[in-house]
Order: C-alpha cells, then structure tokens, then sequence
C-alpha cells in the first residue's frame, strides 16, 4: 500500500519505488517552470504569475489561477534569482530565531509545512491549505514550549 500511494496509485507488484511513474505528473510543470525561469534568470516572470493561454484569460485582480507544482523550480520562476535568495534569507532569518528562542514546536511544524509545499506550493495561498498551514505555523510560534510544559511548571 506505502508503494502504490508513493507510486501515484500504480499497482505495486515489487516492492520498489518508480520514481519515472511518482514524478509524471509534475514533470511538465517543472519543465515549464524550468523554462520561464531561464528566460529570465535575474527577476523572474513576477509572483504567482505564468504564462499560459488559461491564466491570461481567467486572472482577475482578486484571483489569479496559477498552479505550481514544485517549490524550487516555482520559485525560481517567478522570483528569479533575486527572488528565491530574498525567499531563502526570509526562511533562515524564520528559522534562526526559532533556533535561538529554542522553539521546537516551531521549528516543526514550519519545516513540516515547508516539506509538504515542495510537490504543491499551497504556502502562498490565502485561503484553503496555505491559510491553515500558516495558521498552525502561527499557532505553534505562539504555544512554543508551553506545548511540552505542563500547567504546573509555567506557574514557578
């Protein structure tokens, strides 16, 4: 059952991982990303963005249609060079404090949040998985190590 979910709901006969049937889906994506980020390597085609005939004619100014499928490769399409450092400073910046505050909680569940985003970048939406995501982010920055001390101890 693990090989068949991770094989994209491929029978799993053997006992391996296919990884040519596990990243099919996403290939194209990555490819295309891939593509528009080395059109214009330094800014980027601009942030959740892209460039197919199906987004220019369904974005709006409150809704933008724009499915990503890997985070690396989205990231350095729309932010280019510049705007995938900028990204990578913002999460070491996130992270270093959580480090120093000694906030596992946080530490956690961001990278958890972070790792789930790398095959469906929900993180920059506002609503649905990327509005709960951050939410528990939020939540576990906020609790930090009041998730592992008993009422008991924080009155001492």
């Amino acid at each position: 059952e693990v090989f068949a979910f991770f094989n994209k709901g491929g029978q799993a006969e053997e006992l391996r991982l296919d990884t040519e049937q596990m990243l099919q889906s996403r290939r194209s994506l990555i490819e295309f990303s891939w593509n528009n980020f080395l059109a214009q390597p330094i800014y980027g085609i601009g942030f959740q963005v892209a460039k197919t005939d199906f987004f220019v004619r369904n974005a709006t100014l409150f809704t933008a249609p724009a499915e990503k499928g890997f985070l690396p490769t989205a990231m350095l399409e729309e932010g280019g060079i510049l705007g995938t450092t900028a990204f990578l400073v913002f999460l070491l910046a996130l992270i270093a404090g959580w480090v120093r505050e000694r906030n596992a909680p946080a530490i956690v569940v961001f990278l958890g949040f972070l790792v789930s985003n790398l095959g469906e970048v929900s993180m920059f939406s506002p609503g649905g998985s990327g509005a709960f995501g951050w939410i528990m982010v939020g939540a576990s920055v906020v609790l930090g190590d009041n998730c592992w001390r008993s009422p008991s101890q924080t009155h001492r």
